[in-house]
């Protein structure tokens, strides 16, 4: 059996997102290598399959949303730096064609995509480059316009969006798969950013 699933978007869209692909290093590599064949190994397309399904999920759905364009835009992002990571990891050239300031955030949204499920702090990140904290989220702060710390809570809050509507996992497997001490932990992690529950934002999709 063969699936496929085609992701299109219109420049205007690109330009609005809050993230500044447009400006960001991820995007113009990830945009630039498409002509490319990429291999991808299973657990990579796995993640992948399921950040197009869920993005899939949300346009086709017809249940009321009061942030679905606001969640289109986070899925499509981290699709990107997703791929942009994959295709990073095959091709070594693509640093020398950055500035250091792109480097460093390129370098922190591969080592985001490895690690978000052992370290949240913007300290471990900035410590994999052997930079301080503050440069690091300085330069990060410049090229996305937005700060590391946004950035490792967006990448994990879509992870957590996803195996919430893509499992019927409990919310105690899904906080322990996402690397938090304990569930309350990560409920109040993902209500500080969404002013819902975990178990509430699933319900929401129920029919």
């Amino acid at each position: 059996d063969f699936q496929s699933r085609m992701v299109s978007y219109k420049r205007e869209f690109i330009s609005a997102l809050s993230l500044k692909f447009n400006r960001l290093i991820t995007y113009r590599y990830f945009r630039q290598q498409m002509n490319v064949g990429v291999p991808f190994n299973q657990d990579d397309m796995d993640v992948v399959w399921k950040s197009v399904n869920f993005l899939k999920y949300i346009l086709d759905s017809h249940t009321e949303m009061t942030y679905k364009k606001e969640m289109v835009e986070h899925l499509f992002s981290v699709f990107c730096y997703q791929m942009a990571g994959i295709i990073g990891s095959e091709d070594n050239t693509a640093m020398s064609q950055m500035s250091r300031q792109e480097e460093i955030v390129f370098v922190f949204l591969n080592d985001l995509a490895s690690y978000h499920h052992i370290d949240r702090t913007v300290e471990f990140y900035a410590g994999r480059q052997s930079i301080t904290t503050r440069h690091l989220s300085s330069v990060v702060k410049t090229i996305t316009g937005k700060s590391a710390s946004q950035i490792i809570a967006l990448i994990v809050l879509n992870e957590a969006k996803v195996l919430l509507n893509s499992s019927k996992k409990p919310v105690s497997e899904i906080s322990t798969i996402l690397g938090f001490s304990d569930q309350y932990s990560f409920s109040h992690f993902f209500k500080k950013h969404l002013e819902l529950s975990p178990s509430q934002y699933r319900h929401q999709f129920d029919i």
